[in-house]
């Protein structure tokens, strides 16, 4: 009876000395996961930088881009270099492996050129860069001295010419012009107006354009009336319409632009009067017009 105190002791140490060699076997099998997974992440990195960054096969050899009215893949006299553009950030063809250009700071350098938008950049395996885009084209010209500049349909201001300073190309042959602009110091080339005289003028060529029934006239000016919301717009009769003098002037509210389109059609198609000079369509109840 006087020994199963050591007893107890003996089996208490022999519980503790396997605790003990279970733990560092625990711990040398970690050590060792933790080496492996050191050596497998080395030898990726290895592979990664001998089979693609410094794997000659994959280096940047062509550069396709669209030719449009004013850019270029290559350099053309008149014409925006998209490979001059790449240059500034240090992208040419045989400079670096296709697989570390930075295809991010292409898009965004490209979105700073103020007439082009859709701007994509993919690369094609194993040594192209290609870039897409489209120009923006112009529905009106802006009068306004040294800050006259276009609008397209997304309300964005394009600029007469290039900051290098080459003209721009537009197809903007018979467009039409808008004037008496309030603010011009606001008008940013490749940035959206906010202007909400400019908004409804862009409205109401959009409009106009896209009406069917109007077969009696295109808009030749559109003059902002800041002080009044209004809109004095002058006319160009079509062939065969006789409702409308040439130049005539028609008075169109900021708001409510539609209404007041399909008034005025309503007057090409029904009144008996020819050469109409003025014409205010901003009331609800009555037309006014003069010879």
């Amino acid at each position: 009876m006087a020994r199963r105190p050591s007893s107890i002791s003996t089996l208490k140490t022999t519980t503790a000395s396997k605790n003990t060699s279970h733990t560092v076997r625990h711990v040398i099998m970690v050590f060792c996961a933790l080496i492996c997974l050191f050596l497998l992440a080395f030898l990726a990195h290895v592979l990664w930088y001998k089979l693609y960054i410094n794997n000659e096969v994959l280096f940047l050899e062509s550069i396709n881009a669209p030719e449009t009215n004013n850019y270029a893949p290559r350099k053309v006299a008149g014409k925006i270099s998209i490979e001059t553009i790449l240059s500034e950030l240090g992208i040419e063809a045989g400079s670096k492996n296709l697989l570390t250009v930075n295809l991010r700071a292409i898009r965004r350098r490209l979105e700073t050129e103020a007439i082009l938008k859709d701007i994509q950049v993919r690369r094609l395996l194993p040594d192209t860069i290609d870039i897409s885009f489209k120009e923006r084209y112009p529905r009106a010209r802006i009068i306004c001295g040294p800050n006259s500049c276009y609008i397209d349909d997304d309300a964005v201001l394009l600029p007469f010419r290039h900051p290098n300073g080459m003209p721009l190309q537009y197809n903007a042959a018979g467009i039409p012009i808008i004037t008496a602009i309030t603010n011009p110091d606001k008008l940013i080339p490749g940035k959206k107006t906010n202007d909400k005289h400019l908004l409804a003028a862009l409205e109401l060529l959009q409009i106009t354009d896209l009406n069917k029934n109007n077969v009696f006239f295109t808009i030749k000016q559109i003059q902002l009336v800041d002080t009044q919301e209004l809109l004095i717009v002058r006319l160009s009769p079509l062939p065969g319409c006789t409702v409308f003098a040439q130049d005539a002037e028609v008075i169109f509210p900021v708001t409510g632009i539609q209404k007041a389109l399909d008034r005025l059609l309503f007057i090409a198609a029904n009144v008996k009067e020819t050469n109409l000079k003025t014409i205010d369509v901003s009331y609800k109840n009555n037309i006014p017009f003069t010879h």
